[in-house]
């Protein structure tokens, strides 16, 4: 099983001080090592991820000259921990990231960056193989765009064969357009390169109560499981056409290794536009089951019950 650490919002001496070692053996806490830079960025740009075979690979947000950059770094199992190196270069800044490693050490790193030029952000994907700690050179995917005011949500995972899915929320229209709403999409990458634009929350019609409209994904978040399929959840808003008032609900799509991306399913239900008790998810976080039969472990919080199922 994957470990997942957010480190601390200190200057990246980032604390690669856990020895990783079997299970059955003492745990020897070794003395921090600085393996970034000093132009680190804040709390939550820094992930560490560990495969089943204890390699440990970080990647993080740090300021390279005046712009922030994506920087990694790996440790194998009992050594050291390798010198930086960039996945980004160039003049436009990154603004964001995702990243994830698989169990048998392949990794994909989806990030953000922007144009304040163009007011303009867009995102690329990068991976690397198990069998070689290079990272590939990162490419655009997708074709769509944000405006700087809209960032929108992404995340990304890799599958059992080594190929990554980015789940994404990227505008279907122009900037200023009242039609252009806020849809889910999704791209796949490898070492040989990315590619997008996969729309996925109009894969199939789905029901809703009396005039409401669906409307906006406002948050996704993606798994692989153990039978090689990609799960996909996302937080969507309904609208009523008469009254404008919204309520969300959690969306559920699945694409698997022979049928593709399966219509968009209800995890929770909308029963009433004006129900005063009516509970708000948010923050829909999956993980997949590693087992070959697959399936995943949906978790989000409920705003007005204050609340996490």
């Amino acid at each position: 099983m994957r470990a997942r650490l957010w480190l601390p919002p200190t200057v990246v001496t980032v604390l690669a001080a856990l020895l990783l070692v079997p299970a059955e053996a003492a745990i020897t806490l070794t003395a921090p090592v600085t393996i970034s830079g000093l132009g680190t960025q804040s709390q939550g740009s820094h992930v560490l991820e560990v495969d089943a075979s204890g390699r440990a690979v970080a990647v993080w947000l740090e300021t390279v000259g005046s712009v922030v950059q994506v920087r990694s770094a790996e440790r194998a199992p009992g050594g050291t921990w390798s010198a930086a190196v960039d996945l980004t270069t160039g003049a436009l800044p990154v603004t964001g990231f995702a990243f994830d490693l698989s169990e048998a050490g392949d990794g994909a790193v989806v990030f953000r960056r922007a144009d304040s030029g163009t007011s303009q952000r867009w995102l690329c994907g990068s991976c690397r193989d198990a069998s070689s700690p290079t990272w590939g050179t990162a490419t655009a995917f997708g074709g769509l765009t944000h405006d700087l005011s809209q960032t929108g949500d992404f995340a990304v995972a890799v599958m059992s064969d080594g190929t990554a899915v980015a789940a994404y929320v990227a505008p279907n229209g122009p900037s200023g357009d009242l039609s252009t709403t806020n849809r889910a999409y999704a791209g796949q990458g490898s070492a040989g390169g990315w590619s997008g634009g996969v729309l996925l929350s109009d894969t199939g019609h789905v029901e809703v109560v009396g005039d409401q409209v669906q409307r906006h994904v406002t948050a996704i978040a993606v798994a692989a499981d153990g039978a090689g399929d990609a799960r996909v959840l996302m937080r969507t808003e309904a609208r009523s056409a008469s009254t404008f008032a919204t309520r969300h609900r959690l969306m559920r799509t699945t694409r698997t290794t022979t049928d593709g991306w399966t219509p968009i399913a209800p995890v929770t239900s909308i029963t009433s536009i004006t129900d005063a008790d009516y509970a708000s998810p948010s923050i829909p976080r999956i993980e997949g089951d590693p087992g070959a039969a697959g399936g995943s472990v949906d978790v989000w919080s409920e705003i007005d019950d204050g609340i996490v199922r």
